[in-house]
């Protein structure tokens, strides 16, 4: 952002674009996180943390919940990025009372949820604040007319869904398919195969971006080829 609150002092070109480009590697960082989290989370937190006092039906609560923190990242990622782009720009004021308001009704809203619906009202309140307040910065920036009024492209993160739908079916299909259970495995060996199957599954989701045509998944790639003929010289 230093880049673009320069540009805007300097009455540069680009700084639209500059958002786009935040915008689309923040959709591919948490794509990626939620793949790898989704397949060997519960191998790791289960290598960490499983034992008498941390049961392994906590170790799924526990895995599931990481799972939907790094879904939200992709919301959260927006509202961070156009938040940013909010103050560089003079929306102050107007941004954080709508905030303010926001973050009011949600812990209002949350007393009476999580005390009905327990651990599910927690998740869903944590999400429907999470989404809120990615959407706050956003309409602050449309109803003040910017032309940085931008949101993640629904084309761009609908191959992501596509992408971590595959590659997350796959990585537990392996896991499943194989009968791998805490039962079979000691800490250590139950810790390296989450790690291992989390980084194969985020792996092969690059993969299968770049086949997409994703940009960012290509760029990957390349810097990748480079590195690999800079080693081979």
């Amino acid at each position: 952002f230093t880049q673009f609150s320069d540009g805007l002092a300097y009455k540069r070109s680009g700084q639209v674009s500059l958002i786009d480009t935040a915008l689309a590697r923040s959709i591919a960082a948490a794509s990626v996180g939620i793949i790898a989290i989704a397949t060997g989370g519960e191998l790791l937190l289960g290598g960490l943390w499983g034992g008498e006092k941390f049961g392994r039906e906590s170790i799924m609560l526990a895995g599931t919940l990481a799972t939907v923190f790094f879904v939200l990242l992709v919301p959260s990622s927006q509202g961070q990025i156009l938040r940013k782009v909010a103050v560089t720009i003079g929306l102050v004021r107007p941004l954080y009372f709508a905030l303010a308001v926001v973050q009011i009704v949600c812990g209002m809203l949350a007393t009476f949820v999580i005390a009905r619906h327990g651990t599910a009202g927690a998740i869903a309140t944590i999400a429907g604040n999470t989404i809120s307040l990615s959407i706050v910065p956003y309409a602050i920036l449309l109803l003040s007319g910017s032309e940085f009024a931008r949101s993640i492209s629904f084309w761009l993160l609908g191959r992501w869904i596509v992408v971590s739908i595959l590659t997350v079916f796959a990585g537990r299909f392996v896991v499943e398919g194989f009968a791998l259970s805490s039962a079979d495995l000691n800490r250590i060996e139950e810790f390296s195969l989450g790690a291992a199957v989390g980084t194969s599954c985020a792996i092969l989701g690059i993969v299968l971006a770049w086949f997409l045509g994703i940009d960012e998944a290509r760029n990957v790639g390349r810097f990748v080829s480079k590195k690999f003929r800079g080693a081979a010289k």
